[in-house]
């Protein structure tokens, strides 16, 4: 009979693309996981979710790719075979090769997402192969919350700018705007600190086409609204919140610049049409009335917190809605108090702030990235992201939606 070898516990991080980072416990005995655990100390605890938890089911689940396939047959017949990794390296290595003699290395684009992927691989291990191969095309904008970091951007002038869910035990309101934090996590302990506000006697209020279980678990109102048409409700709140007088004058005047406009915009100087309740309901499917009342109690209820999620971002012109929730809690004032909110996008936390970030480096990288000879040649295109600057070369490419809809 084989004897069992000692169980070895290795603490580790979620890599899951969530936002939170969860501690995870992984069990492992001769060489395999035998099951997750998460945190177990001193709350607070940056416990995991069941998602994070379920890590051993997904790295042996039966149908998880264990070895290279070769399509066999016409492109979606669905038809593979099994090669080796030596095999698979020549073809890609080959081909690469082919591309570069025939085409230049501009020829070459390395595309990449922020998420689970690149958590696992790091891609500036590719830049650094291709910078060492000849150079590449790189790609600026990313797939995930573009619109809201480029709102921030053009509001703040700084990419992340929010509050710690830690301040929401200061807040005397909470509106959770198409965040679901207790499904997407937003950040380990956001679901934590949001139980403990509403034991405490705090208002929420949660916005949503679906009646999410963060609205089953927290919300005292749920108000449902058309995917796509938040910032048409946002626009009205802030409608109600001029014409009634209600805005924090102070604030504007000392921290923002550009209100006059917004103000004509809102109210119909500049094209005639009011953004009231009644325009937005015709939109949005709130009702004006809740529409009127939510303006009201959140700029008369001080602090309180506007928690924007990056899921109504995600959509033509999304970046208007984030810079509708920055600007109703500038309105509000409730930028930079204990217990309100910036309000700019819920993902990622506070760890996640460094720029490089937004380009792949979720980590500090050890190894010289190098820069792009292609790259290099080109012009500094700061008018596309402000911060260009940060990637490894200066210098920006083609956009990575631009390539997505190309391989499409």
């Amino acid at each position: 009979m084989r004897k069992m070898t000692e169980e070895k516990i290795i603490a580790t991080a979620c890599s899951n693309d969530c936002g939170g980072g969860c501690i995870l416990k992984a069990h492992v005995r001769d060489g395999k996981i035998i099951r997750i655990e998460t945190d177990n100390e001193e709350e607070p605890q940056y416990r995991a979710c069941v998602r994070g938890r379920a890590w051993r089911q997904r790295i042996y689940a039966p149908d998880r790719l264990k070895y290279p396939l070769k399509r066999v047959g016409e492109r979606g017949s669905g038809k593979f075979e099994k090669i080796s990794w030596d095999e698979a390296l020549d073809i890609v290595s080959s081909e690469l090769l082919k591309v570069r003699e025939k085409y230049g290395p501009a020829s070459i684009i390395v595309l990449h997402a922020i998420g689970d992927d690149n958590n696992i691989h790091h891609a500036p291990l590719f830049w650094r192969l291709f910078n060492l191969a000849g150079g590449f095309t790189g790609t600026w904008a990313f797939f995930s919350f573009e619109q809201a970091m480029f709102a921030e951007i053009a509001t703040f002038g700084i990419p992340m700018e929010r509050n710690s869910p830690i301040g929401l035990l200061n807040s005397k309101m909470i509106i959770l705007w198409g965040c679901n934090p207790a499904v997407t996590r937003h950040e380990t302990k956001a679901m934590y600190y949001m139980k403990q506000a509403k034991e405490a006697g705090v208002k929420i209020v949660c916005i949503d086409p679906k009646y999410t279980r963060t609205a089953a678990i927290l919300a005292d109102k749920w108000i449902p609204i058309k995917p796509t048409t938040d910032t048409a409700m946002l626009l009205a709140m802030a409608y109600v919140m001029i014409k009634e007088d209600l805005y924090d004058h102070e604030f504007i005047e000392k921290y923002t610049y550009g209100f006059d406009k917004f103000k004509a915009y809102v109210m119909g100087e500049e094209d005639g049409i009011p953004k009231d309740p009644k325009w937005a309901e015709k939109i949005t499917s709130v009702k004006a009335s809740d529409i009127e009342e939510l303006a009201r109690e959140y700029a008369a209820t001080k602090p309180a917190a506007l928690i924007s999620g990056i899921s109504p971002s995600r959509s033509a012109y999304g970046e208007q809605y984030t810079r509708a929730t920055i600007t109703l809690s500038a309105m509000t004032g409730n930028i930079g108090r204990k217990g309100g909110e910036a309000s700019s996008r819920t993902y990622p936390g506070g760890k996640y702030q460094n720029a490089p970030f937004l380009f792949g480096l979720s980590a500090p990288f050890p190894l010289s990235i190098g820069k792009s000879p292609v790259m290099a040649k080109g012009p500094f295109q700061s008018h596309l992201i402000p911060d260009a600057k940060l990637m490894a070369e200066g210098k920006v490419g083609i956009n990575s939606h631009q390539v997505a809809d190309a391989i499409l």
